[in-house]
């Protein structure tokens, strides 16, 4: 990998960042997590999330599927930068991309959250982007001892 490519994905990481890519971990964007790993911290999100939003049991499979469709989207823009298909614009490009995401997802999601499940849902993803993106996403790994309250 080129040293600009490898600046352009930590510009990337560092968008996600920014973003309050809740569901997107760090160590997913870099490529660090097996796909097995992927869907065992996607698990511990979702749990914690829907802990936290006191999901009902028909809430709980649109919210999943919501959630699981931003993730992916958000990984297939970053293999495209990775594969560098570029995104016209450059880092503001991909942020504009990113921005849009987060919003798809939490248009979907307000039509099936009440008001206060939705500000619950928007301190949780403000929570997990100053973590580091993600429970998991810390450099080390680990559980994160508030997972564990």
């Amino acid at each position: 990998m080129t040293k600009s490519r490898k600046r352009c994905l930590v510009l990337v990481v560092a968008l996600l960042l920014s973003t309050g890519a809740s569901f997107a971990p760090t160590a997913v964007a870099q490529g660090r997590m097996s796909p097995e790993q992927q869907k065992a911290q996607f698990e511990e999100n979702f749990a914690a999330l829907s802990a936290k939003l006191s999901l009902t049991d028909e809430q709980r499979p649109q919210v999943r599927t919501i959630l699981e469709k931003e993730q992916e989207r958000r990984l297939e823009l970053l293999q495209s930068m990775r594969q560098g298909q570029g995104f016209g614009g450059g880092r503001e490009g991909m942020r504009a991309r990113m921005q849009e995401v987060d919003q798809e997802t939490e248009n979907a999601l307000g039509a099936i959250l009440a008001d206060e499940q939705m500000k619950q849902y928007a301190a949780f993803k403000e929570e997990n982007a100053r973590q580091g993106g993600n429970r998991g996403g810390r450099r080390g790994g680990g559980t994160n001892p508030q997972a564990q309250n």
